[in-house]
């Protein structure tokens, strides 16, 4: 038979026995540094899918957009191939 545990340990003991002394959480120096980087790089990845998205969203949706961007690829692919031709 298994029994699953959770939670703390009882504060219970025996004759003779010392009450159990459970560790102390202490807070440390870099928790606040911490948190704040953890904001920081949450909120770099939000801003990087937003704009990501926004970006690519506007060049699929848009056919204007589409086009030109078309055109900027070809016009781009062809001076990097007459550059390595050379």
């Amino acid at each position: 038979m298994v029994i699953s545990i959770s939670g703390k340990p009882l504060d219970r003991k025996c004759h003779g026995e010392d009450p159990a002394e459970h560790p102390v959480l202490t807070k440390k120096a870099g928790d606040e540094n911490s948190i704040f980087l953890e904001a920081l790089y949450m909120s770099m990845g939000i801003g990087f899918f937003t704009g990501f998205i926004g970006l690519v969203g506007s060049i699929l949706l848009l056919p204007s957009w589409r086009e030109t961007y078309s055109r900027f690829l070809n016009t781009l692919i062809l001076k990097i191939f007459m550059w390595w031709k050379e």
